[in-house]
Protein backbone atom coordinates (compact mmCIF):
# COMPACT_ATOMS: atom_id res chain seq x y z
CA UNK A 1 0.00 0.00 0.00
CA UNK A 2 1.43 3.37 -0.99
CA UNK A 3 0.07 6.37 0.88
CA UNK A 4 0.47 9.91 -0.44
CA UNK A 5 3.96 10.99 0.60
CA UNK A 6 4.62 14.36 -1.05
CA UNK A 7 4.44 16.18 2.28
CA UNK A 8 4.70 15.31 5.97
CA UNK A 9 1.10 14.16 6.55
CA UNK A 10 0.36 10.78 8.09
CA UNK A 11 -2.60 8.43 7.94
CA UNK A 12 -4.36 5.85 10.08
CA UNK A 13 -6.42 3.04 8.57
CA UNK A 14 -7.52 -0.57 8.75
CA UNK A 15 -8.05 -3.22 6.08
CA UNK A 16 -10.77 -5.85 5.97
CA UNK A 17 -11.25 -8.81 3.64
CA UNK A 18 -14.30 -10.80 2.63
CA UNK A 19 -15.13 -13.79 0.47
CA UNK A 20 -18.82 -12.84 0.03
CA UNK A 21 -19.05 -9.03 0.58
CA UNK A 22 -21.14 -9.76 3.70
CA UNK A 23 -18.76 -11.34 6.22
CA UNK A 24 -15.71 -9.12 6.82
CA UNK A 25 -12.53 -9.93 8.75
CA UNK A 26 -10.08 -7.24 9.88
CA UNK A 27 -6.61 -8.29 8.68
CA UNK A 28 -4.65 -5.05 9.28
CA UNK A 29 -5.27 -2.49 12.02
CA UNK A 30 -3.23 0.74 11.87
CA UNK A 31 -5.87 2.98 13.51
CA UNK A 32 -3.55 4.00 16.36
CA UNK A 33 -0.36 4.33 14.32
CA UNK A 34 0.81 7.29 12.21
CA UNK A 35 1.60 5.76 8.80
CA UNK A 36 3.38 7.31 5.82
CA UNK A 37 4.58 6.31 2.35
CA UNK A 38 4.99 2.57 1.53
CA UNK A 39 3.28 0.09 3.84
CA UNK A 40 4.30 -3.56 3.46
CA UNK A 41 1.49 -5.55 5.04
CA UNK A 42 0.93 -9.26 5.51
CA UNK A 43 -1.90 -11.36 6.86
CA UNK A 44 -2.60 -15.05 7.27
CA UNK A 45 -3.64 -16.94 4.12
CA UNK A 46 -7.36 -16.88 3.42
CA UNK A 47 -9.75 -16.86 0.51
CA UNK A 48 -10.30 -13.21 -0.42
CA UNK A 49 -12.62 -11.84 -3.06
CA UNK A 50 -13.15 -8.34 -1.66
CA UNK A 51 -10.73 -5.96 0.09
CA UNK A 52 -11.87 -2.85 1.95
CA UNK A 53 -9.35 -0.15 2.97
CA UNK A 54 -10.85 2.22 5.55
CA UNK A 55 -8.98 5.44 6.24
CA UNK A 56 -9.62 6.69 9.78
CA UNK A 57 -7.33 9.74 10.03
CA UNK A 58 -5.32 12.14 7.88
CA UNK A 59 -3.26 14.81 9.66
CA UNK A 60 -3.66 17.28 6.74
CA UNK A 61 -7.34 16.99 5.77
CA UNK A 62 -10.25 14.53 5.69
CA UNK A 63 -9.25 12.58 2.56
CA UNK A 64 -7.49 9.19 2.58
CA UNK A 65 -5.01 9.03 -0.31
CA UNK A 66 -4.23 5.48 -1.41
CA UNK A 67 -1.83 6.00 -4.31
CA UNK A 68 -1.12 2.34 -5.06
CA UNK A 69 -2.33 -0.99 -3.70
CA UNK A 70 -1.35 -4.57 -4.48
CA UNK A 71 -2.40 -7.79 -2.84
CA UNK A 72 -0.60 -10.59 -4.67
CA UNK A 73 -1.30 -14.22 -3.95
CA UNK A 74 1.65 -16.56 -3.67
CA UNK A 75 0.45 -19.85 -5.23
CA UNK A 76 2.72 -22.01 -3.04
CA UNK A 77 1.32 -20.41 0.12
CA UNK A 78 -2.24 -20.75 -1.19
CA UNK A 79 -1.65 -24.44 -1.92
CA UNK A 80 -0.27 -24.95 1.59
CA UNK A 81 -3.28 -23.13 3.04
CA UNK A 82 -5.72 -25.27 1.05
CA UNK A 83 -3.98 -28.43 2.30
CA UNK A 84 -4.27 -27.13 5.88
CA UNK A 85 -7.97 -26.48 5.27
CA UNK A 86 -8.40 -30.15 4.38
CA UNK A 87 -6.72 -31.14 7.65
CA UNK A 88 -8.82 -28.67 9.60
CA UNK A 89 -12.01 -30.09 8.11
CA UNK A 90 -10.97 -33.52 9.29
CA UNK A 91 -10.54 -32.10 12.81
CA UNK A 92 -13.92 -30.34 12.60
CA UNK A 93 -12.27 -26.94 13.16
CA UNK A 94 -13.53 -23.72 11.62
CA UNK A 95 -12.17 -20.25 12.33
CA UNK A 96 -14.75 -17.56 13.10
CA UNK A 97 -15.62 -15.47 10.00
CA UNK A 98 -13.85 -17.91 7.71
CA UNK A 99 -14.94 -20.06 4.81
CA UNK A 100 -13.56 -23.39 3.72
CA UNK A 101 -12.37 -23.97 0.18
CA UNK A 102 -15.28 -26.35 -0.36
CA UNK A 103 -17.82 -23.72 0.72
CA UNK A 104 -16.16 -21.11 -1.48
CA UNK A 105 -16.23 -23.25 -4.61
CA UNK A 106 -19.78 -24.44 -3.89
CA UNK A 107 -20.97 -20.81 -3.88
CA UNK A 108 -18.66 -19.25 -6.47
CA UNK A 109 -17.53 -21.99 -8.87
CA UNK A 110 -20.13 -21.03 -11.45
CA UNK A 111 -18.65 -17.52 -11.56
CA UNK A 112 -15.05 -18.61 -12.00
CA UNK A 113 -13.53 -19.20 -15.42
CA UNK A 114 -12.68 -22.89 -15.37
CA UNK A 115 -11.43 -23.04 -18.97
CA UNK A 116 -8.03 -21.51 -18.15
CA UNK A 117 -7.12 -23.49 -15.02
CA UNK A 118 -3.45 -22.41 -15.10
CA UNK A 119 -4.18 -18.82 -14.14
CA UNK A 120 -5.10 -17.64 -10.66
CA UNK A 121 -5.87 -14.22 -12.14
CA UNK A 122 -8.94 -15.61 -13.92
CA UNK A 123 -10.63 -16.10 -10.54
CA UNK A 124 -10.64 -12.33 -10.13
CA UNK A 125 -13.42 -12.03 -12.72
CA UNK A 126 -15.96 -12.33 -9.91
CA UNK A 127 -14.90 -9.02 -8.37
CA UNK A 128 -17.50 -6.25 -8.73
CA UNK A 129 -14.83 -3.68 -9.66
CA UNK A 130 -11.88 -3.71 -11.98
CA UNK A 131 -8.83 -1.53 -12.34
CA UNK A 132 -8.35 -0.24 -15.88
CA UNK A 133 -4.86 -0.93 -17.14
CA UNK A 134 -4.48 2.44 -18.88
CA UNK A 135 -5.51 4.60 -15.93
CA UNK A 136 -5.56 4.79 -12.16
CA UNK A 137 -9.32 4.72 -11.78
CA UNK A 138 -11.38 1.86 -10.41
CA UNK A 139 -14.54 1.28 -12.43
CA UNK A 140 -17.71 -0.53 -11.38
CA UNK A 141 -18.20 -3.30 -13.95
CA UNK A 142 -21.86 -2.40 -14.68
CA UNK A 143 -20.83 1.20 -15.45
CA UNK A 144 -18.06 0.29 -17.89
CA UNK A 145 -18.56 1.57 -21.43
CA UNK A 146 -15.99 -0.50 -23.36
Amino acid sequence: LLLWDCDNRSYSYYIETSYDNVTWSKVVDKRNIACRSWQILTFSPRIVVFIRICGTNNTANEVFHCVHFECPCKPDILKLYMNEQQLNLANNFKEENSITCEEFYKNYEILIDTINKNSIIETHTILPFKIKSNSTEIVHIEQEDN
